[in-house]
């Protein structure tokens, strides 16, 4: 069954957000996963195109945006994309869209995050709950209270 893991991030800030979702994608590549980033639009995936290249002047995140449907991904590039359709089975899905995909089910592990302002959270509650009410395994992690790496496999 699918794994769910929720980040819970104090700091109420879009950069931080940002850079912890760069920092669990790159963790969960590292451990060579294939991952598929849900953005909620095209703008979130041009910002996140761009943060996985520049975020920190020592990682390499190779990957890239695919739109309507534009090849099917080889596992050796992180995908990002607004579609809420895969085009074959991944690993990891980093949902970061505001309510559980359709297709969330077909992945090892789904992440979620908290967000870092009222309406994303209130948004995280509800995934929560879908996935509670369904019996899917989920776990949570408070980034900042303890060290441990942030995608642990």
């Amino acid at each position: 069954m699918t794994r769910i893991d929720f980040y819970v991030q104090n700091q109420a800030s879009q950069t931080a957000y940002e850079r912890l979702i760069c920092k669990i994608t790159e963790k969960a590549w590292q451990n060579q996963h294939e991952i598929f980033l849900l953005c909620s639009n095209t703008e979130q995936l041009d910002r996140f195109d761009e943060l996985l290249w520049t975020f920190s002047a020592t990682s390499f995140i190779p990957h890239s945006p695919i739109c309507d449907g534009d090849g099917d991904g080889d596992g050796k590039v992180v995908l990002l994309s607004s579609e809420r359709k895969t085009l074959r089975n991944y690993e990891v899905l980093i949902n970061l869209t505001t309510d559980v995909p359709e297709h969330a089910g077909k992945f090892i592990r789904v992440i979620e995050s908290t967000g870092y302002n009222k309406a994303m959270r209130e948004d995280a509650r509800k995934k929560y709950k879908y996935y509670k009410d369904r019996g899917y395994p989920i776990f949570t992690h408070e980034i900042g209270k303890n060290k441990k790496n942030l995608f642990n496999v």
